[in-house]
């Protein structure tokens, strides 16, 4: 279901708002929304090493993006 969503998300910024790039960040203990994004064709751009303190740990805050032309040529591909 979360897939799905991006996948609406994604299509309205691309073809409706005509943006070039949707950007997103996340801390890295939530792999399922990495992995989830990963799918949806979400590059990993980058980390803020040790960011975000929670429960007694630090965590990586970790930056992704799409482009539109990435975007474009996965749809071609499903």
């Amino acid at each position: 279901m979360g897939s799905e969503a991006i996948h609406f998300l994604q299509d309205y910024v691309f073809r409706k708002l005509n943006l070039n790039r949707l950007q997103l960040n996340l801390h890295e203990y939530n792999l399922r929304a990495y992995n989830c994004y990963k799918k949806c064709g979400f590059i990993e751009e980058g980390r803020l090493r040790k960011h975000f303190f929670m429960n007694g740990q630090y965590w990586d805050t970790i930056w992704m993006s799409i482009l539109k032309d990435e975007y474009l040529q996965l749809q071609l591909n499903d």
